[in-house]
């Protein structure tokens, strides 16, 4: 087997109010009658060949997202030193209280230096290197989310030094992005489609928008904007573009449904087809940000199930929580599917990398220790990308704490993740944690 030396970034999160599974439950303090015990401990640690953590105690910090920034260094998205404040954010017609982070970008190292940090100064769901620029943009950073008070779509482009940027902001209320896909380039002008939700009459609603960016004119024009109203209570998390042909692919969260599904839809973005993805008596509850994978003609999609007949002593959402990993052709059917579940307790899937020859899931092995809590070690699973069968599962961690991944990726046959843990603080803070691994 090849060797891969991987640099795992990890850190902590809670990445918005709607996504439960994006927050890392920190290790509980045990009362003076209970020790926690960590009955399934990290098993791959004698591979990490150095550690580094940093972040300020009682505070968050998170990297949620790893781009490749072309330069021997990576792109990343993340929280830097939160204090977790509290916001009451009016969406749509409601007012819902809001736990606010600092979101932050820039770029690291190879060996976990932090060689630049800009805060675009909103939520921010989805980063994307400008591969397709030129000029200062060339390998630039696309960053899209969403401003509250009132909930406009937003999207900044960076220049690949992080200094200039473009800054669109949606003239329509209450929507917001999160992901963004290349579509196609026609001379100076470069077409994306960003997609989302848009909150109306107390519904939710996947959103399409198709953006037109030019370097040359520093602007960012939106040519149109579709929502799906089929899928009511239904939004889209991530979306992948087929640029031979123009066809896009997206991961649908359907809240009323508590299940998740791909859509395809064709270059004039009308729909092609709808996959409900299941397995057998389990619902898909939610998928992450990123989460969606186009390779070959094939889409590869991850998330999070549970089984409403498994009741679990320790009750997350009274339900019993497991990973899924599926393969979808060009035509909608499912080529393979399986269940991630390195543990018997709640596990995570946050994140996928997709390349040559294999799949990585990116997430969390949950291990029991009292009724309302959980120790969590970092987990990267390996399967083979035609078949889904499973090559290895790499955990990694403490057995005295917490630790979570959600990015992943392989740069110059390097790897490199991204999480949390609760190193320094078990109690109310999640720091920053490097580690290089040698497998």
């Amino acid at each position: 087997m090849k060797n891969i030396k991987i640099y795992i970034l990890v850190s902590l999160l809670g990445l918005c109010s709607s996504c439960d599974s994006c927050k890392p439950v920190p290790t509980p303090t045990p009362t003076i009658d209970e020790k926690l015990t960590n009955v399934f401990p990290p098993r791959n640690n004698n591979l990490i060949i150095t550690e580094q953590n940093y972040g300020k105690t009682l505070t968050k910090s998170n990297i949620m997202q790893l781009e490749n920034a072309s330069d021997g260094n990576i792109y990343f998205l993340g929280i830097m030193n939160s204090s977790n404040a509290s916001l009451n954010v009016n969406i749509g017609n409601s007012v819902q209280s809001y736990d606010y982070f600092e979101f932050k970008v820039g770029k690291i190292s190879s060996l976990g230096n932090l060689l630049s940090e800009k805060s675009p100064g909103f939520q921010t769901r989805y980063i994307l290197p400008f591969t397709k620029a030129e000029d200062i943009y060339k390998n630039g950073l696309i960053i899209v989310g969403a401003r509250h008070n009132p909930n406009k779509a937003r999207i900044l482009v960076y220049d690949n030094l992080l200094n200039s940027y473009i800054k669109f902001v949606n003239d329509e209320e209450d929507t917001w992005f999160n992901s963004i896909a290349f579509k196609q380039q026609i001379e100076d002008e470069y077409y994306y489609v960003a997609v989302g939700g848009k909150f109306e009459n107390n519904t939710n609603y996947p959103y399409f928008c198709e953006i037109k960016i030019n370097t040359k004119t520093q602007s960012i024009t939106k040519i149109g904007s579709t929502i799906v109203y089929d899928f009511s209570n239904g939004i889209f998390l991530d979306i992948k573009i087929n640029e031979s042909n123009l066809n896009s692919y997206c991961s649908l969260n359907n809240i009323q449904l508590s299940q998740y599904s791909v859509t395809k839809y064709d270059e004039n973005d009308l729909l092609a087809w709808k996959t409900d993805v299941n397995t057998n008596s389990y619902n898909i509850s939610y998928t992450s940000f990123n989460s969606l994978k186009f390779s070959e003609e094939h889409v590869y999609i991850t998330g999070t199930f549970h089984d409403h007949y498994k009741r679990f002593y320790f009750d997350w959402k009274g339900k019993y929580e497991s990973g899924a990993l599926s393969c979808i052709d060009k035509n909608g059917y499912v080529v393979w599917q399986t269940e991630v579940k390195p543990s018997t307790n709640p596990d995570f899937l946050n994140s996928i990398f997709v390349d040559n020859d294999y799949c990585y899931t990116i997430g969390s092995q949950s291990n029991y220790s009292m009724e309302s809590s959980f120790f969590a070690n970092g987990l990267i699973s390996k399967f083979s990308k035609n078949t889904g069968t499973l090559i290895s599962d790499y955990t990694v961690g403490n057995e005295s704490f917490s630790s979570g991944l959600y990015g992943f990726q392989i740069v110059d046959n390097k790897a490199f993740a991204a999480g949390w843990t609760n190193m320094k603080d078990t109690t109310s803070g999640w720091n920053a944690w490097f580690l290089q691994l040698d497998l």
